[in-house]
Order: C-alpha cells, then sequence, then structure tokens
C-alpha cells in the first residue's frame, strides 16, 4: 500500500472513529460532538464573532452558521451585532448554554480523560505538533487549488503550449 495513503487513512479512521464516540456519548444528551466543540470554544473565548469560531473549529462557514441557528433556537445561544464591526455578529452563550455546555464537559470527561491518558505528556506535544503540521499542508494545498484554473482551464493551457511548442 501507498505509504501516503495509508498515512491519509488512519487519520481519517481516528477521526471517524472519535467523531463517532463522541456522537454516541452525546446524542443521549441531545447534542452532536461539533455541537460541544462550538458550545465549548464559545464558553472558553468569552464570545466570539461567527468569523472568529469559523476559525477557531476549523470548520466551514455554513456548517458554523447552521449549528448556530438550531442552537439559538434551542435557546442555548445569542447573536448580536457587534459593536466593532458593523458586518460581524457576536456570539454568546445563554445560561441554558453554559449549563449544557457544563454537562456535556462533565459527561466526556471520562472519555477525554481516557484519550489524554493513552500519550505521556512528550507524546502528546509530539502528536499535536505532527497535527497541526499536517492541518498547514493541507490547508496550503487547499489554498493552492483554489487559485489553480478549473481543470478544463488547465487543460487547455497546457494543449496550447504543446501545440505552440510544436507538440500534439
Amino acid at each position: 500500500m501507498d505509504p501516503a495513503f495509508e498515512l491519509a487513512m488512519r487519520l481519517r479512521a481516528a477521526y471517524l472513529t472519535m467523531r463517532r464516540t463522541g456522537g454516541a456519548f452525546l446524542e443521549p444528551h441531545g447534542a452532536t460532538a461539533d455541537q460541544f466543540v462550538l458550545l465549548t470554544t464559545i464558553l472558553n473565548s468569552g464570545g466570539a464573532t461567527q468569523q472568529e469560531l469559523v476559525r477557531r473549529t476549523a470548520s466551514d462557514p455554513n456548517t458554523i452558521r447552521a449549528m448556530l441557528m438550531l442552537l439559538e433556537r434551542r435557546g442555548l445561544v445569542t447573536r448580536s451585532d457587534s459593536k466593532q464591526d458593523a458586518r460581524a455578529l457576536n456570539v454568546n452563550l445563554t445560561i441554558e448554554g453554559r449549563k449544557l455546555q457544563r454537562r456535556l464537559a462533565r459527561y466526556l470527561a471520562g472519555l477525554l480523560g481516557a484519550l489524554f491518558h493513552a500519550f505521556t505528556d512528550g507524546e502528546r506535544q509530539t502528536l499535536s505538533r505532527m497535527l497541526e503540521q499536517i492541518a498547514d499542508v493541507m490547508a496550503v494545498a487547499h489554498r493552492n487549488r483554489r487559485g489553480k484554473k478549473s481543470n478544463s482551464d488547465g487543460l487547455k493551457a497546457t494543449h496550447a503550449r504543446r501545440d505552440r511548442a510544436g507538440l500534439k
């Protein structure tokens, strides 16, 4: 098996297993793993704009917006105009949102503790650096891909260069 593909598959398996397990733990409490991440990020930041939440959770703007709308309908978050930026919305937890986040955090403490204690301090630091490096490499690849022409434009340009060079 291609070692690069094998690495990608192991990362995928770890992520999906973690997401499924977290989801199974949280489902009886009426929350998803993504909602827990969002509630915790809002709590830890003392409130944030939607764009800050997109960055801090490494998520998609549309996903964050949809989750916030759902959480707002449930009375767990509020969104209000930012005093610093008229285009931005500030997001804060309601009292009920804080209660739910704390309850979910207590419920997940054992699972997260098991994950944390599966590694030594040095291994956790190394793993953290490596995961950050992977995220950085993928972000650069994504930005580069977005900046390129479409596949059909790229093929047309390739054919034009070959034609000018006398290659067919």
